[in-house]
């Protein structure tokens, strides 16, 4: 296993031994805080002293005031509801399982609510008991006072690691790591279940994992709700569901059972929409949430991604009054922007106000994505998860890659690839697709489709099987 920078065995043998955790997950979980982790801040040694220790006392504080959880909860299978929108996750992911579950006779369910969820929205859509552990910082009095004593002696011996390790912010990746612990623990503690199901697979870590699994869940199956960026983190379960093989081999994935299922949203949608009747040549795919409002070149990622897209956005334009015959769909896909500051809403609405002004139609909010990328022939995207699910509709696509991000398609000589950002390659990649319609087309997108959108079942049914064979064997 790489890791990003050098990771003292010092720090990993205390946090071991201090919390009773193996060696290689705080090896693991140290990493993934190193992989978010800015350039070490210049801060003066009487500001961390008084930062950690304040945080120290803050613990002290929530172990005598902190939450109790000491109701106990048990059942056969726990939903995990991770998003503020319970409706729509719910919706999406649990509720065709839920249904394949009751036809096979699994009814002891439970819902654990992770985020800041309207339960009362949930209640409407399902009768499942819910339990709320919301955590942010109000975590279990209980491990509060075993963090509190663990480390009201530890500053000394953490400055003493940090001077040998110059390069790395030894008291900041402490305090990252008491976090997560006190929150994983927090949001597992006093639950007994035989299977957790999660869409939240890019949120386990090596530690929520171990901390979930300690504390009295005996399996936990994710769900791939998107196309994943593989970088350096990893995912932990013991069942992990998949869009196709080429997400599996892309992914860093610490799994007993790695299953290719595809989409349970797409599927859910192909047996909706029998048949559509054709409205646009082209459909081109927002996604505009990645944008960043703040163009820092120190911020990699969405200061690449902004360059991408507008680069896509220019020639998806400049085609559009180039050949003004072609019918074009741009598919909105932000439903709610009331969390975007300021310049970020104006940046999106000058958007859509561009495109309509190039003869390009705007979706509006209420209509369903996946029936306009239906309602097309071909869907144009960078990095979007419909971009690919247009497979399993048996669309055309040209994945516009222009930073080679790995997590794509990067062979330029495909004709469903375009590497190049200059307007003259897009053109001709995409008026190939529309004009050509051989076998060695088709034949060309069912392989495609059975490497990034493996769409040949219920991946609900299969899911829900699986569900049975687990709990049969625990007998």
């Amino acid at each position: 296993m790489k890791y990003k920078k050098i990771i003292p065995k010092e720090l990993v043998s205390l946090f071991s031994k201090s919390y009773n955790i193996p060696e290689n997950i705080v090896e693991m979980q140290i990493n993934e805080i190193l992989i978010n982790e800015k350039e070490k801040n210049k801060e003066n040694k009487i500001k961390t002293f008084f930062l950690y220790y304040f945080v120290l006392f803050f613990f002290l504080f929530l172990g005598f005031f902190g939450k109790r959880y000491n109701e106990k909860y048990s059942s056969q299978i726990i939903f995990e509801g991770w998003v503020d929108d319970a409706e729509r996750s719910h919706k999406t992911f649990y509720e065709s399982i839920h249904k394949e579950l009751n036809k096979i006779g699994i009814s002891d369910y439970l819902y654990l609510l992770t985020d800041k969820i309207n339960s009362k929205s949930l209640r409407k859509l399902t009768s499942i008991k819910t339990i709320n552990r919301d955590i942010k910082f109000n975590f279990s009095s209980k491990v509060s006072k075993i963090i509190f004593f663990n480390e009201i002696k530890n500053f000394a011996r953490y400055k003493k690691i940090e001077n040998k390790n110059k390069e790395i912010d030894i008291i900041i990746i402490v305090l990252k790591f008491l976090k997560q612990y006190a929150l994983y623990y927090s949001s597992s503690c006093n639950i007994k279940v035989d299977i957790l199901i999660s869409a939240h697979d890019n949120g386990y870590t090596a530690l929520k994992y171990f901390i979930f699994k300690q504390n009295g869940i005996k399996n936990i199956f994710l769900i791939q709700n998107g196309t994943r960026d593989p970088l350096d983190n990893y995912i932990f379960c013991d069942d992990y569901f998949a869009h196709s093989i080429k997400q599996i081999e892309l992914q860093n994935i610490v799994a007993k059972n790695k299953y290719p299922i595809g989409s349970i949203p797409l599927y859910s949608k192909i047996k909706e929409y029998k048949s559509v009747e054709k409205k646009y040549d082209i459909c081109f795919i927002e996604e505009m949430h990645r944008i960043s409002s703040k163009m820092d070149p120190m911020e990699k990622e969405p200061f690449e991604f902004n360059a991408v897209y507008n680069k896509l956005i220019d020639n998806v334009i400049k085609f559009s009054n180039t050949h003004r015959n072609i019918k074009i769909c741009f598919i909105r896909r932000i439903v709610d922007m009331s969390n975007f500051n300021y310049l970020r809403k104006q940046t999106i609405e000058r958007l859509y106000t561009r495109l309509k002004l190039n003869n390009i139609y705007v979706s509006k909010i209420i209509e369903d994505s996946y029936l306009n990328v239906m309602a097309s022939d071909i869907t144009v995207f960078y990095m979007s998860t419909l971009g690919f699910e247009a497979l399993g509709f048996e669309k055309k696509i040209l994945n516009c890659n222009y930073n080679k991000h790995r997590a794509l398609m990067l062979n330029d000589l495909e004709i469903g690839v375009v590497l190049k950002d200059d307007y003259s390659s897009f053109e001709k990649k995409l008026l190939f697709l529309i004009e050509n319609n051989s076998k060695e087309t088709k034949n060309y997108y069912e392989n495609k489709k059975f490497q990034y959108m493996n769409i040949n079942g219920d991946p609900s049914k299969f899911i829900s099987n699986r569900i049975l064979e687990e709990t049969q064997s625990s007998f």
